[in-house]
């Protein structure tokens, strides 16, 4: 309309609450009406067209659907109606259009395939407002959910494959065929990814490939999905409780950390004082500020936010990492595993890798060997205490051997003080505890069902010192949610 020119738009599909009235007409032919609309919607996630065509299907079939078979009996349909031979079962005409658009209409159809290969790979990408992205979602075959770009439904990703994308590549120039060039020969440019020479005892000549196989593209791709899954969506959405994070001041201590080359110079030409980083300083732009190779200690008191720190960044990397799989792949590894026992760090590693992400053995070792995974290394506090100085050395002779692997390593500050060795890395961080400020703009953010605690917070200073600790705070919020003040002792 005239009303949305120059706007952008963001198409929503059909929710289960606003298509109820189509149940209506399945009751005429489903024991479960609304059970069937789920599934319908499951397959069009919503989308108009795709929605009446199906109940329209349904209606038409000679079957009925009885109670606990429409799962089974919506796929047969769907497949057997609409994605087998698509192209002549498409009447009305939608699925043709879609193609149409991306093949036919456009002037970048090199650039839309490739763009939507990527996301066929990935599952879902970052939305942005380049051109290609905002062509390819005009086509209707992608919509923007939550920041993400991704396929519209189940339909459309059934339809417009990966064995469909390949069947248009030969019709582009071969140096424009995602599974040659775009997808997974992404070319290394960037500093870090420049770095990836491997450095190993057995070779420090080898370089690191700057392209991908299509094999090793998945394999990288699937490990991404699994550190995701389990610990971003797993462990740092589900302990969020939905609520907002707190920006945790950081604070430098270059004392905790020794760099062994230059240490006279180091001493007199350099403040080893700890100080405060500005406020808002994000940790993944500190990360990035030390540069290829980087290696990073993070340390805090007990409930500090250490663990939640660690992951804020492993996400923050995931999202740079999906846009480029040839880049090291963020792993989150937990050193209480490690023991004396274990040869080396490497050993452990793909020990780890195989145990807890299902990855072989031979690929591990060729990651870790070529260098090929960011290290996230939580708990070096909670490796036993007789064996937590050996792990120390273990992984400083690990970054003497592999250089180029970037580290960052949490720990209570205590226990690594409590040790008479330090990490050779480049960079440690402290985790501030939270100031009055910090905890009562939280608290206001959250609202009126969090009040009692912020009234008891006003006159109670052991509950102030307390709540500086995340973790404490954390469970106080729990403790005293929806809790009326005048229920307070």
């Amino acid at each position: 309309t005239p009303f949305n020119i120059g706007r952008a738009i963001e198409m929503t599909g059909f929710q289960l609450p606003e298509a109820q009235p189509l149940t209506l007409g399945l009751a005429k032919k489903a024991d479960n009406p609304v059970d069937v609309l789920r599934e319908i919607l499951a397959w069009t996630g919503g989308q108009p067209f795709l929605t009446h065509k199906l109940c329209k299907l349904v209606l038409a079939s000679p079957f009925p659907i009885t109670a606990g078979s429409e799962a089974e009996l919506m796929e047969q349909l769907v497949r057997s109606r609409i994605i087998e031979n698509w192209e002549t079962q498409d009447e009305p005409q939608h699925l043709r259009t879609i193609r149409d658009r991306i093949l036919y209409s456009s002037q970048r159809k090199e650039q839309l395939l490739k763009l939507y290969w990527q996301i066929l790979q990935a599952g879902e990408i970052p939305a942005t407002n380049e051109p290609e992205q905002l062509e390819l979602r005009l086509t209707g075959l992608v919509v923007k959910q939550l920041g993400q770009l991704k396929v519209y439904n189940q339909i459309y990703t059934s339809v417009f494959n990966e064995s469909w994308v390949e069947s248009q590549l030969p019709q582009l120039p071969t140096s424009d065929k995602p599974s040659e060039q775009a997808a997974f020969h992404s070319p290394i440019t960037t500093e870090s990814q420049l770095s990836q020479t491997a450095v190993t005892p057995e070779s420090n000549q080898r370089e690191t490939s700057t392209s991908l196989s299509r094999q090793e593209y998945r394999n990288r791709q699937i490990l991404l999905n699994k550190v995701r899954n389990y610990w971003i969506k797993g462990v740092l959405e589900t302990s969020l409780h939905g609520r907002t994070l707190i920006e945790l001041g950081l604070e430098e201590r270059p004392d905790a950390v020794v760099r062994p080359w230059g240490l006279a110079w180091e001493s007199s030409m350099i403040d080893r004082r700890s100080h405060p980083l500005p406020p808002d300083t994000r940790l993944i732009d500190k990360f990035d500020e030390i540069g290829a190779g980087r290696t990073l200690l993070i340390l805090g008191e007990p409930g500090s936010g250490k663990t939640t720190t660690l992951l804020e960044l492993t996400k923050d990397l995931i999202e740079r990492t999906k846009l480029d799989l040839t880049v090291p792949i963020p792993v989150v590894f937990n050193l209480s595993s490690w023991s004396i026992h274990q040869p080396t760090i490497a050993d452990w590693l793909v020990q780890e890798l195989h145990t807890k992400y299902q990855v072989s053995q031979e690929i591990g070792k060729e990651w870790v060997k070529e260098q090929q995974l960011l290290l996230l290394l939580d708990g070096l506090d909670e490796v036993s205490a007789k064996h937590r100085q050996a792990c120390v050395e273990a992984l400083n002779y690990f970054n003497q051997e592999y250089g180029q692997t970037e580290i960052v390593v949490c720990s209570r500050i205590k226990d690594y003080e409590a040790l008479s060795t330090r990490l050779q890395f480049q960079a440690a961080l402290y985790l501030q505890p939270l100031t009055l400020d910090q905890i009562h703009d939280y608290l206001t953010t959250v609202g009126s069902e969090l009040a009692a605690i912020s009234t008891a917070l006003n006159t109670d200073v052991t509950l102030q010192e307390l709540a500086k600790s995340p973790l404490m705070l954390n469970i106080m919020t729990l403790a005293y949610q929806d809790i009326f003040i005048e229920e307070l002792p």
